[in-house]
């Protein structure tokens, strides 16, 4: 058991450090996004991908280990804690879980505004469309059949 142990930590080290860079990426998406850097943005978003790939993998990798632990791969890593006998390790996935709670709580608060200045600029973006296709700025004119042309005629 206590080999499995250490290959669940150091999975969850892996898993960690993973998400360690979705932080750092999502803190490049804030900056793309604040600078409108679409290409920068199309490019974060792919290596995100990437590494919820690998995350991906590296759970089912866990879950097996848990499995070999406990018989039941549906426990969490604290239920795991609560039947390690070995202090060092019981102390390295510990702080792998104070770890991960830090790093997913940045995360959440980062993508929420990212999440909301979209959010704005979508609708920043829809407004400016449906200002644009109401056809009473000074942009558009009539057609012989009272018909008004306008500089876009419909929404794509």
């Amino acid at each position: 058991m206590k080999q499995a142990i250490d290959e669940l930590i150091n999975c969850l080290a892996m898993e960690k450090d993973i998400y360690q860079n979705c932080l750092n990426l999502s803190l490049l998406k804030k900056d793309a996004i604040i600078k409108g850097d679409i290409n920068n943005l199309d490019k974060i978003v792919d290596d995100e991908r990437s590494l919820v790939i690998t995350i991906s993998s590296l759970e089912e990798k866990r879950l097996k280990i848990v499995s070999r632990i406990s018989g039941d791969e549906n426990i969490t890593v604290a239920d795991v804690i609560k039947i390690v006998q070995d202090d060092g390790q019981k102390h390295r996935l510990l702080a792998l879980v104070q770890g991960f709670d830090g790093i997913i709580e940045e995360c959440r608060s980062i993508n929420s505004t990212n999440y909301s200045m979209i959010k704005n600029n979508l609708n920043y973006i829809s407004f400016m469309m449906n200002s644009i296709l109401s056809g009473d700025k000074t942009y558009g004119g009539k057609k012989t059949g009272g018909q008004k042309i306008n500089i876009f005629d419909e929404r794509v």
